[in-house]
């Protein structure tokens, strides 16, 4: 899940398995940088665009699977 505070994202993640007590939350500076974490980690490009659409409409957070 994908958080908007700002200018700050949030990317929680929930590792398969281990439930929301060992959930990460790395926080990025931008939108720039979030995009190249989420490219790393092999978010679909289309995936990475409806994030960001619905982030330009409004939203404070969004969901988006990683492979």
């Amino acid at each position: 899940m994908l958080h908007r505070a700002g200018s700050q994202f949030i990317k929680t993640e929930i590792p398969e398995g281990r439930g929301a007590h060992a959930a990460a939350a790395p926080s990025f500076n931008g939108w720039q940088a979030l995009e190249a974490d989420l490219l790393q980690m092999g978010a679909f490009p289309e995936a990475i665009t409806r994030a960001k659409n619905e982030f330009d409409s409004g939203k404070d957070s969004v969901i988006i699977e990683l492979p």
